[in-house]
């Protein structure tokens, strides 16, 4: 059994979207869903703080930093296209950040091995001067930084399974080998231009970045198919220190904003292979960052899913939602694990 942690407050649904995908009510389902299994009696409650300004300037610029504040402190409105800021949205955004801090912290600090932040607003669009698709500051990217630059770690895996390309979180780690990314995403789909194949990183970071482009309808078999045969060979030769997920569950066959058909045994599956790694790799540590996700029940369910492996991997999980009615299954997924076999150093090219 592992010592799982949860970070998590009911602050995070101060954020106010106004009938936005990305909602208060995605975490007050989740929660009450979570409540409502035995779950939470195996989880050690984390609270978040806001994050300390040194450490969310490793990532972000303080001009840019400041435009959020001013611009919540003026009343909110649409940052981008995407992006909606309310009066609260800036110091619930550094409390976001802040929770991945105390979450590693409580890691390092051995009080728990693996964590889940249950933190809104998202964060793997946001780049290091501008907010997007729903994101203000990048929190899996601010958590390694400060994992690099200030506890020593050397080599940190990031695993984003949401099914939009974590685009911010390429940029960040882009040109070095501290960091290997690894994004599954539907292609074509948001945002646009962004995250292909080809795009495996630069000077230092070549090699270290992959991405999984994955044609719509493809679901549960696509992505365990390129775990095993893409994901762990590369973290098995990476060797890392821990493994940190951005965890967005918009590739369930339900959500509204994408047209995989990932399910919540799917999901499960994807959580219950990442500790594996964990524990053989990286002494169990592993660290979840909630991303997207905008179906409730899928996006509670797989949560549930995901915390259940994470204390048990061998747990039996139990899927409320079926499956989709026609799931589609490319015969050319091993023709693109192929494709990114050879552009992968990390994979023996």
């Amino acid at each position: 059994m592992n010592k799982v942690g949860l970070v998590s407050s009911p602050h995070y649904q101060e954020h106010l979207t106004y009938g936005h995908p990305e909602s208060p009510e995605r975490l007050s389902k989740t929660l009450s869903v979570l409540k409502s299994s035995s779950i939470m009696s195996q989880l050690v409650p984390i609270e978040p703080t806001p994050i300390e300004m040194q450490y969310l300037t490793l990532n972000h610029s303080a001009d840019y930093i400041d435009y959020v504040k001013k611009f919540a402190d003026n009343g909110g409105g649409n940052m981008d296209v995407d992006t909606i800021v309310s009066p609260y949205s800036y110091n619930i955004a550094l409390l976001a950040a802040g929770g991945i801090i105390e979450g590693l912290n409580a890691i390092l600090e051995d009080r728990i091995n693996k964590c889940f932040a249950l933190v809104r607003p998202p964060g793997h669009h946001a780049m290091p001067t501008n907010s997007m698709g729903f994101c203000l500051f990048n929190n899996v990217a601010v958590g390694a930084k400060y994992l690099l630059q200030n506890k020593g770690f050397k080599r940190i895996m990031i695993l984003d399974w949401d099914v939009h390309h974590g685009n911010g979180t390429e940029v960040s780690f882009y040109d070095t080998s501290d960091v290997l990314f690894v994004s599954w995403h539907q292609y074509p789909n948001w945002p646009p231009n962004s995250g292909y194949i080809s795009s495996t990183g630069e000077g230092e970071g070549e090699g270290y970045n992959i991405n999984i482009q994955l044609p719509v309808g493809l679901g549960d078999r696509a992505y365990l198919a390129t775990f095993h045969q893409i994901i762990e060979p590369a973290a098995l030769a990476y060797k890392p220190e821990i493994i940190m997920v951005s965890a967005g569950y918009d590739a369930h066959f339900r959500d509204p904003l994408a047209n995989m058909n990932l399910t919540v045994t799917g999901y499960s599956e994807l959580a219950r292979q990442t500790v594996k790694l964990a524990d053989k790799l990286c002494d169990g540590r592993m660290f979840c960052t909630l991303e997207g996700g905008y179906n409730l029940d899928a996006l509670a369910y797989s949560v549930l899913g995901a915390l259940t492996v994470m204390a048990d991997k061998d747990a039996i999980v139990n899927d409320p939602l079926g499956f989709p009615s026609c799931e589609t299954e490319d015969e050319s997924i091993e023709y693109l694990i192929q494709q990114i076999k050879e552009k992968q150093k990390l994979l023996g090219n």
